[in-house]
C-alpha cells in the first residue's frame, strides 16, 4: 500500500484493488501493488494467481458490486478509470474522459498487442483509430485489433464515458508471450479436452 489511506479506500469500497493498481507505465508507482520477494521470480502462472487474489480477495462477499463514477476512479493512459474485472485473459473497466481530456496520446501507449473493445454510453468525442480520425459517441462500439493506433479524445463540456474490454494482458509482451501465443495455448487446452467426460 501506498499508504495507509489506501487500506481504508479499499475497505470503504471507494476503489477496488484493480483500480488502485492501475498503471499507465510499468514504472509508475500506485496506490496498491504487488511484488515478489527477493529471490522470487514473477512468471506468467504467479502473475496470474496475484490477478485472481487481487480481484476476490481484496472484494468482501459472494457477489461483487464495484461503483464507478469519477470519484471513485483513478488515472491511466490519459483517462479516469474503474476497474471492473481483471484478469489474465480479460480485462474490464469503466472510463471516463473529460473536456480536453486524452486517452492514449502518449505514443508508448497507443497501441497494444491485444485487441480492445471499447462501448461507449455516454458523451460524444473524436477518436483517431489507424490514421481515420471519426466522431465517437455514446450507442457505439469499436473493436480494435492488436496493434492498431487508438487515440480517444474529448472537445465537449460533458465527459465522454464507456466501458473498454481488453482481451489480454499487454504486460505479457514484456514477459515474452505474445497474445497468439496465448491463444495457441488456449486451442491446445480445448483440443485436448473436447473428448473428455465431465
Amino acid at each position: 500500500m501506498a499508504e495507509s489511506s489506501v487500506l481504508d479506500k479499499l475497505n470503504e469500497d471507494v476503489w477496488n484493488a484493480g483500480t488502485a493498481s492501475m498503471r499507465s507505465m510499468p514504472s509508475d508507482k500506485v496506490a496498491f501493488d504487488i511484488k515478489a520477494m527477493e529471490g522470487f521470480e514473477m512468471n506468467h502462472k504467479t502473475d496470474a494467481i496475484t490477478y485472481q487474489v487481487m480481484e476476490h480477495f481484496w472484494k468482501r462477499g459472494s457477489v461483487e458490486i464495484t461503483s464507478f463514477a469519477r470519484d471513485k476512479s483513478l488515472p491511466t493512459h490519459g483517462a479516469s478509470a474503474v476497474s471492473l474485472y481483471t484478469m489474465k485473459d480479460k480485462r474490464i473497466a469503466w472510463f471516463s474522459i473529460n473536456k480536453e481530456e486524452k486517452a492514449n496520446a502518449d505514443p508508448r501507449m497507443d497501441k497494444g498487442q491485444v485487441p480492445n473493445l471499447m462501448i461507449f454510453t455516454k458523451g460524444k468525442g473524436k477518436a483517431l483509430f489507424a490514421d481515420k480520425e471519426i466522431d465517437v459517441e455514446a450507442g457505439m462500439s469499436v473493436f480494435i485489433g492488436p496493434y492498431v493506433k487508438h487515440v480517444i479524445f474529448n472537445p465537449n463540456d460533458e465527459p465522454l464515458e464507456g466501458i473498454l474490454v481488453l482481451y489480454g494482458d499487454n504486460i505479457d509482451f514484456a514477459l515474452g508471450q505474445s497474445y497468439l501465443d496465448f491463444l495457441e495455448k488456449q486451442y491446445q487446452f480445448l483440443e485436448s479436452n473436447e473428448n473428455k467426460e465431465d
